[in-house]
């Protein structure tokens, strides 16, 4: 299955390179694998492109957001899957296009035909759906969101049915719930995990609530590894925005509503610090789909989509290329600016990746960069591949036992690169002492990586970056 993580977009365009630990004696190199990150997904409600000042904003103060980009990679060319709620989120949460989970149409199943899932309806995120909070619940992270969900709101749709250990926030979009401009529409609950705990609770208080909820679950969690996912309800329409971040707005209730954002990822940045967590957590922040610049409901303007054309809602750039953030001290380069394509269906193969996650023996193939030279890339002694260009393989267990490296090594065989997992059980690490056993009987360049850890599905990117350095280090000798 031929996939691609956002680090390894990161790495392809020259823009990060994972540390390495020095070679030791001989052929051997050993690497030093510290824990799994935490992982702080930050998902804003219909920000646009142009509403932080990073990305151009002249309106908008935001100074935190800012900072995590200096600090961090700032992606110019990052899509997600739709340019309204429902939509995006499943494909974001899934890594699946919308229509793939049947999330491209609600004809015929609420009320209002709307594109988007709406207060009531018999659908939702289908619960055999795999998504990335069920894969890191599998690696043993402990997994919560706060704040918007919008992919179903009966109890079998819900957060806790896909992932989560807990959510805490508003099931769909607080434009359904009943207000001045929407006199009939339905109470807004406000959610523990699978029980409404509040009906129409003050909205202006929620970003406070949620930051709140968040750091209580850095602080019970800080021993141990962590996915928390913070769903704002900010920028959606109607807007409620406490008072202290309307002083300094220059955009009315937009800009402070913007700034709540910018406060609430300045409260859990200090405590990341504090608890001495930043150094082992990677931050993720963006939003769901474009900005509508003009609320259909409230008469509130100032979202920017810049320079971009079009809005939330369609497909023109304005409604799905968006923002993305990312910031993980030592791994992800600071100050950088990264064009290639990248969507938010990335996230699933990138977070599968970063923790060694992988269904069964269906590991990802990692594509590299075409050397001037032919190599090999392995992470045990199976063959039977194209072996033309770097690539990695992995094999079943079955093909691992049946491996027999002398068929296939030879004096006249391309370089080799061995990486392989020091605990690893399903493939044994005697096959990739077989492999090294080959290359030295015909003395054919090689390296012997042995990494520490539990298999050998071990951060693709760093496989990424060890290729290229000894495919580099093959061409200087022949140069």
């Amino acid at each position: 299955m031929k996939t691609k993580t956002i680090m390894n977009q990161i790495a392809l365009a020259g823009a990060c390179a994972l540390p390495l630990a020095s070679a030791g004696a001989g052929n051997s190199l050993e690497i030093k694998m510290k824990k799994k990150p935490n992982i702080i997904l930050i998902n804003c409600d219909d920000l646009g492109y142009g509403d932080l000042g990073c990305y151009g904003s002249q309106r908008n103060h935001t100074p935190t957001i800012d900072a995590l980009a200096a600090e961090g990679t700032r992606f110019t060319d990052f899509y997600m899957p739709a340019s309204v709620c429902s939509p995006s989120r499943a494909g974001m949460y899934t890594g699946c296009y919308p229509a793939r989970i049947g999330f491209d149409t609600f004809d015929g199943l609420n009320a209002h035909n709307k594109p988007v899932l709406c207060p009531g309806d018999p659908t939702g995120l289908n619960p055999s759906e795999i998504t990335f909070a069920e894969i890191l619940k599998e690696q043993g992270y402990a997994t919560k969101l706060v704040g918007k969900w919008h992919c179903g709101d009966q109890p079998e749709f819900l957060p806790t049915q896909h992932g989560f250990d807990s959510y805490f926030g508003l099931p769909f979009s607080n434009s359904d719930a009943r207000s001045k401009w929407k006199p009939t529409g339905q109470p807004l609950p406000l959610m523990r995990d699978t029980d409404v705990i509040e009906q129409q609770p003050q909205q202006a208080d929620l970003t406070a609530r949620y930051v709140e909820e968040c750091s209580q679950f850095i602080e019970a969690n800080q021993n141990e590894p962590f996915l928390l996912c913070l769903a704002h309800m900010y920028v959606h329409t109607p807007l409620y925005v406490p008072d202290e971040f309307m002083k300094n707005s220059e955009n009315g209730k937009y800009g402070g509503a913007v700034a709540a954002i910018d406060w609430a990822l300045s409260v859990m940045l200090r405590q990341l610090k504090e608890l001495g967590l930043e150094e082992n957590t990677l931050i993720l922040f963006t939003s769901d789909n474009g900005s509508y610049l003009q609320s259909p409901i409230t008469d509130v303007t100032g979202g920017s989509n810049d320079p971009l054309r079009g809005w939330k809602g369609c497909t023109w750039e304005g409604g799905i290329r968006l923002p993305l953030i990312a910031r993980w001290p030592g791994k992800i380069p600071a100050g950088r600016e990264c064009s290639e394509l990248i969507t938010a269906m990335d996230f699933l193969p990138t977070f599968a990746a970063l923790t060694a996650w992988h269904p069964g023996n269906a590991l990802f193939e990692i594509p590299l960069p075409q050397p001037t030279i032919k190599g090999v890339v392995s992470i045990c002694g199976a063959a039977d591949r194209d072996y033309d260009k770097p690539h990695i393989c992995p094999p079943s267990k079955e093909v691992a036992d049946n491996a027999s490296p002398k068929k296939w090594i030879t004096k006249d065989s391309a370089p080799v690169l061995i990486c392989h997992g020091s605990e690893d059980q399903v493939v044994p690490l005697e096959q990739a002492y077989r492999l090294k056993e080959a290359c030295e009987t015909n003395q054919l360049e090689h390296e012997f990586i042995i990494f520490d850890g539990k298999d050998h599905a071990l951060m693709p990117e760093l496989w990424d970056d060890l290729a290229i350095q000894f495919i580099n280090q093959l061409n200087r000798k022949t140069s």
